[in-house]
């Protein structure tokens, strides 16, 4: 099976619980541009993105 339409297919489902058991990983390891509102507090370095990233409760 393809891991990226594995997740795409999961991200679809409508019930939180399938999603759940299916037990997705996230790894943040860069960024595009980010500007516009919201874009506060990604500062410049990559260690300030992660940081920012750590703060807003992604893993």
């Amino acid at each position: 099976m393809n891991p990226r339409n594995a997740t795409a297919g999961t991200l679809k489902q409508l019930d939180p619980k399938v999603v759940a058991a299916r037990r997705l990983g996230f790894v943040a390891h860069g960024r595009g541009e980010i500007a516009g509102k919201g874009a506060k507090g990604f500062g410049g370095s990559h260690s300030a993105f992660l940081a920012a990233l750590s703060a807003s409760a992604c893993p």
